[in-house]
């Protein structure tokens, strides 16, 4: 589980601090996958 948090926290940080889309889709479609 480790791992899974520190691929979270690159994407979260992507999306915060460069605004990157495609983080913020992956991001989004991991917690909401139904959507």
């Amino acid at each position: 589980m480790k791992e899974k948090d520190t691929i979270y926290e690159n994407l979260f940080r992507k999306v915060a601090f460069r605004d990157d889309e495609q983080a913020f889709r992956e991001l989004f479609l991991e917690f909401y996958p139904a959507l």
